[in-house]
């Protein structure tokens, strides 16, 4: 099993100190063998601010996930996962009461990464449907995903 997937297991179990170290050994086996901008750097800080986040330190959060979109968007990730960076960075953003517009552009970007693709992106289930003429039927978003989004208060959702 990859590493990194550990730590993301770590993560969902809440187990965040943990996840940490997993991550922070993944980053430290492949700073040797990887060049810097390989999409596993991006999953693993990805894994570390999502830690953070869970541990309601989204100031901690921040660099990581600024790191992680960095190498997602350069290494040329799936868009669902450059999608679940850029809502985590919202978040962090949002929650630290920072820059909430780029927090508000960050999370309406994720929002359409989603619907490119179907998939269950760490905690966030997406469903993609596509309507018996095989036109895109459009995405559903599942109830921890609104809460989520709900949140941020982005989408005007009393």
């Amino acid at each position: 099993m990859h590493i990194s997937n550990r730590g993301e297991i770590l993560n969902a179990l809440g187990r965040y100190d943990e996840a940490r170290a997993l991550f922070n050994s993944a980053l430290a086996v492949w700073n040797k063998e990887l060049a810097p901008d390989h999409s596993y750097f991006g999953d693993s800080y990805n894994g570390i601010g999502r830690s953070y986040l869970g541990q309601d330190a989204p100031e901690s959060a921040l660099a990581p996930l600024e790191r992680a979109l960095a190498i997602r968007e350069k290494s040329g990730s799936e868009p669902s996962q450059i999608g679940e960076t850029r809502f985590l960075l919202a978040r962090a953003l949002w929650d630290s009461g920072r820059d909430r517009a780029r927090a508000r552009t960050l999370a309406e970007a994720a929002k359409a990464a989603y619907g490119e693709k179907a998939q269950t992106v760490g905690s966030v289930s997406v469903q993609y449907s596509t309507a018996t003429d095989g036109s895109s039927g459009g995405v559903a978003l599942s109830e921890s995903q609104m809460a989520q989004l709900d949140s941020l208060r982005l989408f005007g959702r009393p």
